[in-house]
């Protein structure tokens, strides 16, 4: 007589978890920024603890560590294009004013 055939065993399939320490855009150390999500307060901060940059924003029941990193990217790229463009036409008006000035000058000798 032969054996039973057994049932072949499920394979687990490991679910894919999203991160939730982070690479720090300002001082670029990996896993460094930690992520807190008060839900009772609606409130999400992150924050770096080697150069201690942090950002809040209000966040919902929906809210991941990840969402809250993207926020903060996210907004970092917009202080720097901000800060881009007012470098940018600061350099243009001064470049205006002292094309002006030597215009003067020509005009003058």
């Amino acid at each position: 007589m032969g054996k039973r055939k057994s049932a072949k065993q499920a394979v687990k399939k490991s679910e894919y978890k999203l991160p939730t320490e982070f690479d720090c855009p300002f001082c670029n150390f990996q896993k460094c920024v930690e992520v807190l999500l008060e839900r009772k307060k609606k409130l999400g901060t992150i924050g770096c603890r080697v150069c201690a940059h942090s950002y809040n924003a209000p966040i919902n029941h929906l809210t991941e560590p990840a969402d809250l990193y993207c926020l903060w990217i996210d907004e970092c790229e917009r202080v720097n294009e901000e800060e881009a463009s007012r470098i940018l036409s600061t350099k243009k008006s001064t470049l205006k004013d002292s094309r002006a000035k030597s215009a003067k000058s020509e005009l003058t000798t």
